[in-house]
């Protein structure tokens, strides 16, 4: 490791005195030496503009999948209970009402606001 960490050092001061030596002579190391030392700071930007977009799909991947539950909503189970409590009480608008309070519980379960 401290191996690694010399040749790094050394190489950074190599190029460090070719630097001193082309501004001496006005040759273009300098700005390739510049583009280098841009470089780390384009593979963070990177990183990140990745991290971000991943959180994105990641989001948009969860709305959907709440959507897919919503259209898997089925009432029919809660159709025949009402269809029973109809039978009971001989009443449309029972019928509605229980319809309505099932279907608002089923959603709620779901996460959608009844309102």
């Amino acid at each position: 490791m401290n191996a690694e960490i010399s040749a790094c050092i050394e190489n950074l001061q190599m190029q460090s005195l070719r630097a001193e030596q082309a501004a001496i002579t006005g040759t273009p190391v300098i700005t390739r030496l510049a583009r280098n030392l841009e470089r780390p700071l384009k593979v963070e930007d990177r990183l990140t503009q990745l991290a971000e977009e991943r959180e994105r799909r990641l989001e948009a991947q969860r709305e959907e999948e709440k959507r897919e539950e919503m259209r898997g909503v089925t009432f029919q189970p809660q159709i025949l209970k009402v269809n029973q409590n109809v039978d009971r009480v001989g009443d449309i608008s029972a019928m509605q009402n229980v319809w309505m309070q099932q279907r608002n519980e089923t959603l709620e379960q779901v996460g959608v606001s009844t309102m």
